[in-house]
């Protein structure tokens, strides 16, 4: 809530690529305690894949209209950006982008769409290297396409991200400082921090005990 209290947003997505979101105009204390999204996190179970979570501080889109907040639903990609884009409406009329909201953050999870679903393959790291040379700002960007759900790609440039492995449940955390996972796991929690303008590959499927982290990674 520290990064933002505007708005708050979660979406689960499961290995056969359902998924459902819920956000609201509302800081997370209080969008915790309700009770659309305690119904929520209980599907979480051994058939979910990914859960993408959001706090939000804008910086273009009235928070109170709903599809401007994260995450954002892009044709058959799902996002969540910490960041600023600058160019957003010219990047949508050059490319022709269908848009849903205002939200700049919108357009990053369009372009990934345009260009089908992602396996870590170095046609997909071309494509993905010419997008970002479209897009003028800063961001951090998880994002998970839902024609390949196993797929969690992660774009970072000049915005903070950390990651954990948390070996009890066999699970990765990230998290956009590392203080956060610190206070959450207990100060023996060394974080990574992920270096910037670099993308990376995760997926479970890949996943291997002595290395949990992106199986495949990316300057740009």
């Amino acid at each position: 809530m520290e990064r933002g209290k505007e708005a708050t947003g979660i979406c689960i997505i499961q290995k056969d690529g359902n998924f459902k979101i819920f956000k609201l105009p509302l800081p997370a204390d209080k969008f915790i305690n309700l009770k659309e999204y305690r119904e929520l996190i209980s599907t979480v179970s051994n058939q979910t894949i990914f859960v993408l979570g959001h706090t939000r501080k804008p910086t273009k889109g009235n928070p109170l209209i709903i599809s401007n907040n994260h995450p954002i639903l892009a044709g058959n990609v799902i996002g969540i950006h910490n960041g600023k884009i600058t160019n957003d409406e010219k990047i949508t009329l050059s490319e022709q982008l269908e848009r849903n909201a205002v939200v700049d953050s919108e357009v990053i999870f369009r372009l990934l769409d345009k260009i089908g679903p992602l396996r870590g393959t170095q046609n997909d790291i071309l494509n993905i290297k010419k997008i970002i040379s479209k897009i003028k700002g800063s961001f951090t960007t998880l994002s998970v396409d839902l024609r390949k759900p196993d797929i969690l790609l992660v774009l970072k440039k000049n915005m903070p991200l950390s990651v954990h492995f948390e070996s009890p449940l066999h699970t990765v955390f990230f998290s956009s400082r590392y203080i956060f996972l610190r206070k959450t796991f207990g100060r023996y929690v060394v974080t990574e921090a992920l270096s910037s303008e670099t993308g990376f590959f995760f997926s479970p499927s890949k996943f291997k005990e002595e290395s949990p982290y992106a199986y495949k990674i990316f300057k740009f």
